[in-house]
């Protein structure tokens, strides 16, 4: 590896030399100094290209939309969320820290919450909170402009590896997969975290294009730009940490593809300067916030392992086909036309040609994509670290998936006729756009029902979830302490402090909160009657809760 030069080096022997021919372009579009002689197909057309981007984007915002449903789920990791997000707000962060710790230590049974999320996506949801309240239906618009964020730097990485016509039909075979298309309903960190990570990766593609990370006559501020912004990836979500290692790899892809030697790097110490700068940028921008907004840096639960990355292969493997639209959320395997094999032999197919593009971006193509193939390695290793393998801890591991193997269809396929693999990767995209259009047009379809009959989904604005939070209020003073199901739900509709008491979390014998919210019917129901009505009786009841209150 010492000085070897690959095709996206820069000619170093003959530079000055007009008579040696350059090596092939790494982008498609670029077109030769005599534009007049190329067909008018192959100009760049900018002013076209991005008015097409546009429409498109705007289609597939529309889409989602339209495929909104009245409401939001229980899982109330968006209460915290909002609550972190009207906190800034409010300028009283320091308020939903005690609360919220609070909630995490006075719940037995197992860990269902850190005692903060990191403050990346309260700080993008701020500004919503501030015009449209705690309004969930209205605050749904956030994911979807975090979809079209992603969709375009989504865009400029296909373009710039694999020309206009691959970039234009994989942007929504990647944007309305199955389960990043349901996604867009919630007030979740999914979608930011995608936009955010996605657009510093083009901004280490532009770094990378540049020089910058690398030549010692460059601009400095670009590089600490680079730092700020890989931590703003990891204050979104943890596994954004993988964006360092990025800048890292494109550091080395530059270095190994031509001048300095390799023996020679630490030799200059301005080389070696630059090469610290993004990450001493990253490191101080993180603990600045954390001064400034305390977090859980690094969440600590019992079972979460680097082993569970080889553990839990088959699941991940099963998720990442979710999140590349190979795969529903809701099927427990991956089917191509209603067939399991076929989905199996999909499956397959991309990891092979995925393994193509690693080698590619390892050895000819190393300058160019090396960085995305350790950050999806980093992203990979973290994500599928955690005790449980859930599809959203491979959000941004899905897409590089996708992208490396369609280089690698154009890198195999298109081996003596570069048009032919990009066609291939084109062929696939469109498959999965066809599969995403079916989706889509289920969902679009549902809401429409849902809308028709007037319901609400059964979440936080259901109904009767409205008349629990109501009388959770009528029946209790503000210091008063309220266990339920969803307890940072019960806090941020009630304003009361609350624990987590379900199935897996019982009540605690050394004290006991003023009211204990049950769903009827549920095994805490029974609970609370066979077990604790020396302490407590029911007050209030609708079809779909219990509150009961100390006697």
């Amino acid at each position: 590896m010492d000085g070897q030069v690959v095709d996206d080096a820069p000619p170093a022997a003959h530079e000055d030399d007009p008579t040696v021919d350059a090596p092939p372009p790494d982008n498609p579009d670029e077109t030769p100094p005599d534009s007049d002689a190329t067909p008018w197909w192959r100009q760049p057309h900018p002013v076209l290209v991005g008015l097409g981007l546009a429409l498109m984007v705007g289609a597939m915002a529309a889409l989602m939309f339209a495929s909104h449903r009245p409401g939001h789920w229980w899982g109330d990791d968006w209460a915290l969320y909002i609550r972190q997000a009207k906190s800034l707000v409010d300028g009283n962060p320091g308020a939903v820290t005690a609360d919220n710790e609070f909630t995490v230590t006075e719940s037995l049974g197992a860990p269902f919450s850190p005692p903060l999320y990191p403050w990346g996506f309260p700080l993008i949801l701020a500004p919503f909170v501030a015009v449209v309240g705690v309004d969930v239906d209205s605050l749904a618009v956030v994911p979807v402009l975090s979809a079209c964020v992603f969709a375009c730097a989504w865009f400029v990485l296909v373009k710039r590896r694999l020309g206009r016509a691959v970039a234009f039909i994989s942007t929504p075979a990647i944007t309305l997969t199955p389960a990043l298309f349901s996604w867009s309903e919630l007030i979740q960190s999914e979608w930011p975290f995608l936009a955010v990570t996605f657009a510093m990766l083009v901004a280490v593609d532009w770094a990378v294009d540049s020089k910058t990370l690398t030549d010692v006559t460059a601009r400095w501020w670009p590089l600490v730009l680079l730092g700020v912004g890989a931590a703003a990836a990891f204050s979104v979500r943890r596994e954004g940490l993988a964006m360092t290692a990025a800048i890292g790899g494109a550091q080395l892809g530059l270095l190994t593809t031509g001048a300095p030697l390799m023996r020679e790097w630490f030799r200059d110490r301005l080389l070696v300067l630059r090469v610290l700068v993004p990450h001493l940028s990253a490191l101080v921008t993180v603990y600045t916030l954390q001064f400034a907004l305390p977090s859980t840096l690094v969440p600590q639960y019992d079972g979460t392992s680097i082993r569970n990355t080889y553990r839990f292969s088959e699941r991940h493997f099963r998720h990442v086909a979710d999140i590349i639209g190979l795969k529903r959320p809701w099927d427990r395997y991956v089917t191509v036309l209603g067939s399991e094999g076929l989905g199996l032999a999909a499956m397959w197919f991309v990891l092979i040609s995925m393994l193509v593009g690693v080698v590619a971006a390892v050895t000819i193509h190393r300058r160019r994509d090396l960085h995305l193939v350790v950050y999806g390695l980093v992203a990979f290793a973290i994500g599928g670290s955690f005790r449980s393998a859930i599809n959203r801890y491979m959000t941004t591991v899905g897409p590089i998936v996708l992208l490396l193997a369609l280089v690698g269809v154009a890198t195999l396929v298109g081996y003596r006729r570069r048009w032919m693999g990009l066609a291939a990767a084109f062929v696939v995209c469109l498959a999965i756009v066809a599969g995403n259009l079916a989706n889509v047009n289920l969902r679009v379809e549902s809401a429409d029902r849902t809308a028709a009959a007037g319901a609400v989904e059964f979440g936080p604005t259901h109904p009767s979830a409205v008349e629990m939070f109501d009388a959770v209020v009528a029946n209790s003073e503000p210091d008063d302490v309220v266990a339920g199901p969803k307890a940072r739900a019960l806090t941020l509709m009630t304003d009361r402090r609350s624990i987590q008491v379900d199935q897996w979390r019982p009540l605690p014998d050394e004290w006991s909160p003023t009211l204990v919210v049950v769903e009827v019917n549920a095994p805490m129901d029974d609970e609370m009657l066979t077990e604790h009505g020396d302490r407590y009786e029911a007050i209030w009841s609708n079809s779909r809760f219990r509150i009961y209150a100390l006697r």
